[in-house]
């Protein structure tokens, strides 16, 4: 089921736990359930290939959950990516991520803005500008800030923060994957 283009709304199907035959979707549906009350609208669609969402959200756990890198940070990273790629379903996702780790309203400007972050977070941060918009151009002064801050393992987490959400921000964006109305 394709919709209208001309309709702003998603552009593939958005699948119903009862309609999976799969199970490893059937559980990420049901553990979404679970936790939020709701399957998000990037995972419905993402269902159109079951084999494709169960492994996105391996990706996503591996790179989102624990690791040496604090959530508060990949969240921010997270919102960087989001912003520069104008995905407004991602930006808002990282927003309340944010809000969830502890930033405050009056901060949510201000990580925006770069403001009060710490040279270790401005190093992270702006990697994640330069790789979003050329990642075959990080100049060297970028990446040894980059090193001055963080060992090998941090630094890999922290690309895959920026992949990660390269990739969510463009399948959302060109399927037209909207927000879910909570």
């Amino acid at each position: 089921m394709t919709n209208n283009p001309s309709d702003n709304f998603t552009r593939l199907k958005l699948w119903q736990l009862d309609e999976l035959e799969h199970e490893g979707a059937e559980q990420i549906f049901q553990s979404f359930i679970d936790k939020n009350g709701f399957v998000p609208n990037w995972a419905r669609v993402m269902a159109n290939d079951p084999e494709i969402l169960v492994a996105f959200v391996g990706l996503m756990k591996a790179t989102m959950g624990s690791g040496k890198i604090k959530p508060l940070l990949k969240w921010k990273i997270a919102n960087e990516v989001s912003d520069l790629n104008k995905c407004t379903y991602c930006v808002g996702v990282t927003e309340s991520m944010l809000k969830a780790l502890g930033a405050k309203e009056d901060d949510m400007d201000k990580i925006i803005d770069k403001e009060n972050l710490t040279d270790k977070e401005k190093a992270a941060v702006e990697y994640a500008a330069v790789v979003t918009k050329e990642a075959f151009k990080v100049p060297e002064n970028t990446f040894h800030k980059l090193e001055d801050n963080f060992d090998q393992e941090q630094i890999l987490e922290i690309t895959a923060v920026v992949g990660l959400f390269n990739y969510i921000n463009r399948f959302n964006d060109a399927l037209r994957v909207l927000p879910e109305k909570i």
